[in-house]
């Protein structure tokens, strides 16, 4: 019968996700899809796939772009190698705020589609991550006492940063709880979220609550799947995913104080703040804001002009 038929054609989309299940942004996707396979009555079918199972998550943008996968999410700043416009919201101290990152966002959000649909793909939303502190073994109270610690580097932007501190850029394969262990890490900048989510209170003593930045993850869909689905289900995507990005927005103000009471109440020092070492990074942040604007050119620069009027 027809429904059968129907039925043979459904869209089966398999969705690479780099965060384990009990990351709030795995559990935002997987809310999404489950809502878009609800309301497409079957013509419409996401898989989600957390924790990169189907593909490590440094390979998630290319198997996407390339349509080998026909949707994923990738923290944006990691994609700074496509385009400088997706370090943006790493620039540090640009943002306070989750309202900053929101008009931040808004403004460099034409770029980004233009950066996506280059590499064949189209923006569907974005969910931030708590604004990000600094993880320390010891105690940091000038910038000099950052000075030769290894510092966990997990893109161009942060490398740039302890270079310019005088740390030591170091990588990690992947950030869990035992990135501290035999000294690998010093330091690092993430946020209260990811020193909850993997224990850092066994490793670590401090946590600076610097707000010195507010990254996001990004969701796209390949452009040739997006084009072979009709019109009406492509719509019912974009509504689910406009309502994922207001879920996440909203969530991740939630984790972070949660977040930062199960650092504390695990008997971490979390500080907030203030006077020199704080001054001298916002002067660090400067130095990386003219560096990124030198990168970026003209679509970039009129981004960051327009969030700076908007702020």
């Amino acid at each position: 019968g027809i429904a059968g038929a129907e039925k043979a054609s459904a869209a089966e989309w398999n969705m690479l996700l780099g965060y384990g299940k009990d990351n709030y942004h795995t559990q935002i996707a997987q809310q999404f899809a489950a809502n878009v396979n609800r309301r497409t009555n079957g013509e419409m079918l996401i898989r989600t796939y957390p924790n990169n199972s189907l593909v490590p998550a440094h390979e998630i943008f290319d198997a996407v772009s390339r349509n080998t996968y026909p949707l994923g999410e990738r923290l944006m700043t990691a994609l700074g190698g496509e385009s400088a416009i997706f370090e943006i919201d790493t620039i540090p101290f640009l943002v306070q705020n989750f309202d900053h990152a929101r008009k931040l966002h808004e403004a460099a959000l034409p770029e980004i589609h233009n950066a996506l649909r280059a590499r064949g793909l189209i923006y569907l939303y974005t969910v931030p991550w708590p604004p990000q502190g600094l993880y320390s073994i010891r105690p940091i109270n000038t910038i000099d006492d950052l000075r030769g610690l290894r510092f966990y580097a997990y893109d161009d932007v942060t490398a740039r940063l302890s270079e310019l501190v005088g740390a030591l850029p170091s990588s990690a394969s992947q950030l869990g709880g035992s990135i501290f262990d035999g000294q690998q890490i010093e330091v690092l900048f993430s946020s209260s979220v990811t020193g909850a989510e993997y224990a850092y209170w066994n490793s670590v003593d401090y946590w600076y609550n610097y707000r010195a930045w507010i990254p996001k993850n990004i969701v796209f869909v390949n452009a040739e799947a997006w084009m072979s689905i009709n019109p009406a289900l492509q719509r019912i995507i974009l509504e689910e995913a406009e309502k994922a990005e207001k879920q996440g927005w909203a969530k991740a103000m939630v984790v972070d104080v949660t977040a930062r009471n199960t650092l504390a109440e695990n008997g971490m020092r979390v500080i907030d703040p203030s006077g020199p070492v704080r001054d001298e990074l916002e002067v660090v942040g400067r130095i990386i804001a003219d560096e990124w604007l030198l990168r970026v050119g003209v679509g970039g620069a009129a981004a960051l002009a327009s969030y700076q009027r908007l702020r």
